[in-house]
């Protein structure tokens, strides 16, 4: 098994669907997501692998 099938890329937008930020995650940095610098708001987080699965969820940051 290839390393890069476990890398994920997880997007941050805003509810207008505007990209804010991108992020490669992998096993080697445990997925965190680095959200500090957004503004308390409703964003949408979007994770897909390689193969092109997409999981899309609401989130809000207090």
């Amino acid at each position: 098994m290839n390393s890069n099938d476990d890398e994920l890329t997880f997007s941050i937008s805003n509810l207008d669907g505007k990209l804010l930020c991108s992020y490669k995650v992998n096993k080697s940095n445990e997925f965190r997501i680095d959200v500090s610098q957004l503004k308390p708001g409703i964003y949408i987080g979007e994770c897909s692998n390689k193969k092109n699965a997409v999981l899309k969820k609401l989130f809000i940051k207090n």
